[in-house]
């Protein structure tokens, strides 16, 4: 059901719900959360309006997000916790920038006490590391802010996946 919804389209309009990486016959979403704050979407077809969900840490309304279609800058309104783009055309790439940062959570967890560091929504870091296997282990790549791409071939079903039995 998440996977779904990281995307939602519907008579004309796109909705980027969740700033994750995914393909779908609309639009390809291409983020580098949590290494930096920057979504790119690569438009497949037009869309009447595309409407991407702002970070949590951004407030609404923050002239913090800054939009650009191919390279040029793209005024941006907000609806509630999205941001609008407008109509975006097919063939188009949407780049959308935003500040990311670390911040430390200090957590109680039954007996023990945990100082977490966190960069967007990610947990980079945990204090105490764990008695028997590490927790969080091999996360420090993420707080060098250098996006760390992959070659992966992506894949779109022909069948919603609430369909597959």
């Amino acid at each position: 059901y998440i996977w779904r919804h990281i995307l939602d389209y519907h008579e004309g309009q796109l909705r980027i719900n969740m700033l994750l990486n995914r393909a779908s016959p609309w639009a390809d979403v291409y983020s580098y959360i949590p290494y930096e704050g920057q979504v790119n979407i690569k438009m497949k077809k037009t869309c009447q309006s595309v409407l991407v969900h702002a970070p949590e840490w951004i407030e609404t309304g923050s002239e913090q997000i800054v939009a650009t279609v191919n390279g040029k800058p793209r005024p941006v309104t907000w609806e509630n916790r999205y941001v609008n783009l407008g109509e975006v055309e097919g063939g188009e790439t949407v780049s959308i920038k935003f500040p990311i940062t670390e911040r430390t959570v200090r957590e109680r967890m039954g007996h023990s006490k945990y100082t977490l560091i966190v960069k967007g929504n990610t947990v980079v870091s945990i204090d105490p590391p764990g008695k028997n296997a590490p927790l969080y282990d091999e996360r420090e790549h993420y707080r060098n802010n250098s996006v760390q791409w992959r070659q992966v071939e992506r894949f779109i079903s022909d069948e919603d996946i609430s369909m597959i039995r």
